[in-house]
């Protein structure tokens, strides 16, 4: 048995189902975003699918995708939308199970359905699929496409994402072993291997060490298309730290990632654990009793927006909730922030809320746009 049918072979670990927790949540807001917005056709890869359950019959990301696509039967149909489903493992005696297990799953499906989903089947290696993939896409520029990049190991990082950066309508969802990056950075088959633009982990702790990792990535990238943008989710397993890296290029997609981020995480919205804690063991405070404690995440986002809004930058909801969006916060924040000034007479809008969403946002520039004044008092 080999390390990948060995992993299928017993219960998934919480590790591996906070994954699959974040993965199927975004499928699932993914699907009908893009089937209610009139496109003919959108793209699923899960190109390290696995064999689509594990031991106790918990479903793996394949049979996840096929179970969101069930419960947008109804407007699946009602747009007409065909959804391209193709799954990926390039284990022979993980592929054969695979395509059972898929293909009982798609029996539940009924005929109407069944017609409106294609579904291949592939056993490449990563990266002889990915360029044949990505060269499809590139001739399909407006038909939108969701990427699950999940590997036993590790990946050509950059190449993917070099790629992956000339798609328009592109979302993806990378699972990488964090601390392994740390650990065997200075090996230079590694630094190959994973083929990362150069980075620097100076000063950060292990637990730190994926939020550095995507932050790097994301300004190198934003350098070359400053749409393109990457939100980090940390897992940690004992001692060891995996991560999630999204990406995406519009804020719709960020929206829905962040709000998922921030179920999974009230506190920080980027990690399975309390980043504060692990902040306070690395780094004991030695002050005295009235030095004054770090401010979370979020009650730093409250002075640095109502800063903003008080200094007259950000002055209409549109500006609120890209902002809001840019620092890794779900709108919610933003309105909470927003409807405390009103409250304590420092700012006024017209009616009850502030409407930090993404809908109002989308129509900023039509005849139905809904766009609130902020004026300070």
């Amino acid at each position: 048995m080999t390390k990948s049918t060995d992993f299928f072979a017993k219960p998934f670990d919480e590790k591996t189902l906070v994954k699959l927790t974040i993965f199927s949540s975004y499928i699932k807001a993914w699907i009908p975003t893009f089937i209610k917005s009139n496109f003919s056709d959108i793209y699923i890869y899960d190109f390290f699918s696995g064999v689509g359950k594990d031991a106790k019959g918990t479903f793996g990301s394949p049979l996840r995708i096929l179970q969101a696509v069930s419960e947008q039967e109804k407007n699946i149909i009602m747009a007409g939308c065909r959804l391209h489903i193709h799954f990926n493992d390039k284990f022979p005696e993980i592929f054969s199970q695979l395509k059972e297990n898929c293909e009982l799953e798609l029996e539940k499906f009924s005929p109407r359905l069944r017609s409106m989903v294609s579904v291949t089947y592939s056993n490449y290696d990563f990266e002889e699929l990915y360029p044949k993939v990505s060269h499809k896409l590139q001739n399909q520029q407006f038909k939108p496409s969701l990427f699950l990049v999940d590997p036993f190991g590790t990946f050509a990082v950059k190449r993917f994402l070099d790629q992956t950066l000339t798609l328009k309508y592109n979302d993806f969802l990378i699972f990488m072993p964090t601390s392994h990056i740390k650990r065997f950075y200075e090996r230079p088959d590694f630094r190959e291997n994973l083929d990362l633009p150069p980075l620097s982990f100076d000063n950060f702790e292990t637990y730190q060490v994926h939020q550095a990792v995507v932050e790097q990535l994301a300004g190198y990238y934003q350098e070359k298309d400053e749409e393109f943008s990457l939100i980090p989710f940390t897992i940690q397993k004992n001692s060891n730290y995996y991560g999630i890296i999204f990406g995406a290029k519009h804020l719709r997609a960020f929206d829905k990632f962040l709000d998922i981020a921030w179920q999974l995480d009230p506190e920080e919205g980027n990690a399975n654990y309390s980043i504060s804690i692990e902040r306070q063991r690395s780094k004991p405070i030695q002050g005295d009793l009235f030095t004054p404690p770090m401010p979370s995440k979020k009650e730093a986002f409250e002075v640095l927006l109502t800063k903003k809004v008080m200094q007259r930058k950000i002055r209409n909801n549109f500006q609120a909730f890209e902002f809001c969006i840019r620092q890794g916060h779900p709108p919610s924040h933003a309105r909470e922030v927003l409807v405390k000034l009103k409250k304590t007479n420092k700012i006024h809008f017209v009616g009850r809320s502030p409407k930090i969403l993404y809908i109002y946002y989308k129509n900023r520039n039509t005849t139905n746009s809904e766009k609130i004044e902020f004026i300070v008092l």
